[in-house]
């Protein structure tokens, strides 16, 4: 009944109280519970549409959609456009969401390169939202969650590309998405065991930069140390 309560039109993020805005960040966590329980094929076309209108200067958007005079986006609520439209490309097997979308999800990434340093992003507001009884992670470094986004989002935007038959945007991008996680490898990884200890969010680490000889340690690190995560990425 939550879920169902939370589709009113847009995706809300809670039913509850009278926020009940369209927050990116809510929506993108829960796209592929969505899907499995409802047909949610024609409400997120929508939504994406009001996403797309909320669009301003060098591709950057809102937080949320149709209607919040929130912040401009961030990499933890802008990921939204490229998380939704995929994985409504992989259960649905219709590209004409790709196709729709595809300027949508080439602009933010383009947006978040524009604005990157030494291919990490710096900035963060929200990070890995949010703990109990407080509004930020204490312990997650904002631009790690930040960087993870960037790299995440053009890693998908390659594949995007590879689908639409856009092979030099393909290859593009899969470049891109190698050098932003080679470069938060050298900034993060050699602070992986203290990062751990501070409760850092591994989900979203462990599932692309993390080396391969290492990842099974790291979750039995976690997992001995019963260290909590919180909503943003766990999903992933």
């Amino acid at each position: 009944m939550t879920q169902l309560s939370n589709l009113m039109s847009i995706p809300t993020d809670c039913p509850q109280r009278n926020e009940r805005m369209g927050w990116l960040g809510d929506a993108q966590l829960v796209v592929e519970e969505s899907i499995f329980n409802f047909d949610m094929a024609a409400f997120y076309t929508k939504w994406l549409r009001d996403i797309r209108n909320r669009r301003r200067r060098r591709q950057c958007f809102r937080c949320g959609a149709p209607l919040l005079a929130a912040l401009s986006c961030r990499p933890a609520m802008g990921t939204a456009c490229v998380v939704i439209p995929w994985n409504l490309y992989l259960y649905y097997d219709d590209e004409r969401i790709l196709e729709e979308n595809y300027r949508l999800v080439k602009g933010w990434v383009d947006y978040l390169t524009s604005i990157n340093v030494g291919h990490l992003i710096k900035f963060s507001k929200y990070g890995d939202w949010c703990p109990p009884n407080k509004f930020r992670s204490l312990d997650t470094p904002g631009e790690l969650i930040s960087s993870w986004c960037y790299n995440y989002d053009a890693l998908t935007l390659s594949k995007i590309a590879g689908v639409l038959g856009k092979s030099n945007d393909a290859e593009k991008y899969a470049k891109l998405s190698q050098e932003t996680k080679e470069a938060f490898n050298g900034s993060f990884w050699k602070r992986i065991t203290t990062l751990i200890i501070l409760k850092l969010l591994i989900a979203c680490c462990i599932s692309i930069f993390a080396p391969s000889t290492i990842k099974k340690a790291i979750v039995k690190e976690c997992y001995i140390r019963k260290l909590p995560t919180f909503y943003r990425f766990t999903w992933r």
